[in-house]
């Protein structure tokens, strides 16, 4: 569907919520099939000039520990390696938010700004009643 998409997307940024859950206890990369599962989209905005801002949660809720910055450098490398360029930033673990599960208009309102559009390539979870799936 994303294909058929007319507007431009040079200069545009776009707000992409992953499946990040990826984590496992030791802060290392578990399994790699979330991941892989979004870099088509990824790379096709990239491609086409725009700026990616990738979303989304990894770990459980609210655990944050000291492997914290650790597994979202782990994210960080993932992406770097496997992007067609670098155009693109990863946000923190939206888990860390207590915002995140309570369906929030300003946490909404603070990752749509900047943001020209939004893609949801968390199949995963758009079951929830999330702020980063439903409000946004």
């Amino acid at each position: 569907m994303l294909s058929k998409f007319q507007g431009p997307f040079s200069g545009k940024n776009f707000l992409v919520r992953c499946d990040l859950d990826v984590i496992n206890d030791k802060a290392e990369i578990s399994e790699y099939y979330r991941l892989k599962s979004c870099l088509p989209t990824i790379n096709f905005l990239l491609k086409k000039g725009g700026f990616v801002t990738i979303a989304g949660h990894f770990k459980s809720f609210f655990q944050i520990s000291s492997d914290h910055d650790f597994s979202h450098q782990k994210l960080q490398d993932f992406f770097s390696e496997n992007l067609v360029k670098s155009n693109f930033e990863i946000l923190p673990n939206l888990r860390n938010d207590p915002r995140e599960i309570t369906n929030n208009q300003q946490m909404a309102w603070e990752l749509a700004t900047n943001q020209d559009y939004y893609v949801n390539e968390s199949f995963a979870t758009s079951h929830r009643e999330h702020t980063s799936i439903c409000e946004i």
